[in-house]
């Protein structure tokens, strides 16, 4: 069966007027990366966030009339998908230089930092793949095999904890739940992780304490919302919480990522511009508000 295709919720069909394709090399993502104490990406965004949100690079990395998302930090190397090329960019720090976004060699979706920091998770065409990071260089890519991947759906934005678990999206019958892989089994997470409402984009806790995720459930601030959930000592799920107002708006808040080092939570802010189209920017802020929900 051929797979249909999605994309990170959202539906951005205008041009993008930050990339002319033609005016971009296309370079290979297979560049040496340096370990994530080597050099302080952070520290080149300036102002840096506090409590409340802020555009991340903006003009840069966030730019009119995009839909950008997904944004991972790999040592020098900043990792981000912008809509609608349907492409994943990134910005590399070498010899003292930041240099402005480039095209990836490879063609895919919302790449995803393991918490061990040795893979780099993809999507593409609705199956995950992602690269091995070994002697500071990317290896691969390789594709997830079954369970995770399958024929008949669609499975996309992955994330893993340092117990090796899989954290993922399927959309099954048009409906979005997620997914956890481990012990060599596919396993829904349970209700109310998975409230039947499309439940989507999950990004688990290093430690696996807790889970983030988007969600169209009823009760929601905007169209889809960012939610948390905690893991109790005995492993249970507890009731996902939404991140409140801070993060959540009337509009779309989406694909939520934490740093590796756990300093920052980035996502996507989704909102109609002056024009109406559909303009998605990366915000950032500082993640230790995350356990004030516990």
């Amino acid at each position: 069966m051929i797979k249909f295709t999605a994309s990170c919720f959202i539906l951005l069909m205008a041009s993008c007027n930050a990339n002319d394709s033609s005016n971009i090399n296309e370079m290979s993502i297979s560049a040496p990366y340096v370990s994530n104490d080597s050099v302080n990406l952070y520290n080149f965004f300036k102002p840096l966030p506090e409590n409340d949100p802020i555009i991340f690079g903006n003009g840069t990395v966030s730019t009119a009339d995009c839909n950008e998302h997904t944004l991972t930090i790999v040592g020098n190397i900043i990792l981000f998908t912008r809509d609608p090329d349907n492409r994943i960019y990134f910005i590399e720090y070498t010899d003292s230089v930041l240099h402005q976004p480039r095209l990836a060699s490879f063609k895919g979706r919302e790449t995803i930092l393991s918490a061990d920091s040795r893979r780099l998770y993809f999507s593409k065409e609705g199956d995950i793949y992602f690269f091995t990071l070994e002697n500071q260089t990317f290896q691969g890519p390789s594709k997830l095999e079954s369970p995770v991947n399958t024929n008949e759906y669609y499975e996309y934005y992955a994330s893993s904890s340092l117990d090796g678990q899989i954290y993922f999206s399927r959309i099954k019958n048009n409906q979005a739940n997620i997914f956890v892989y481990g012990e060599g089994k596919v396993e829904p997470l349970p209700y109310p992780v998975n409230s039947g409402q499309n439940d989507f984009h999950p990004f688990i806790a290093s430690d696996g304490s807790y889970l983030l995720f988007n969600s169209k459930r009823t009760g929601g601030k905007g169209e889809a919302d960012i939610y948390i959930v905690f893991k109790s000592v005995d492993g249970e799920w507890g009731d996902p919480k939404n991140l409140g107002e801070k993060i959540n708006t009337k509009n779309i808040e989406l694909c939520p990522v934490v740093t590796n080092d756990g300093k920052y939570l980035f996502f996507t802010r989704l909102a109609k511009n002056s024009n109406g189209i559909y303009e998605g920017n990366i915000y950032w802020v500082k993640a230790d508000f995350l356990w004030t929900l516990k």
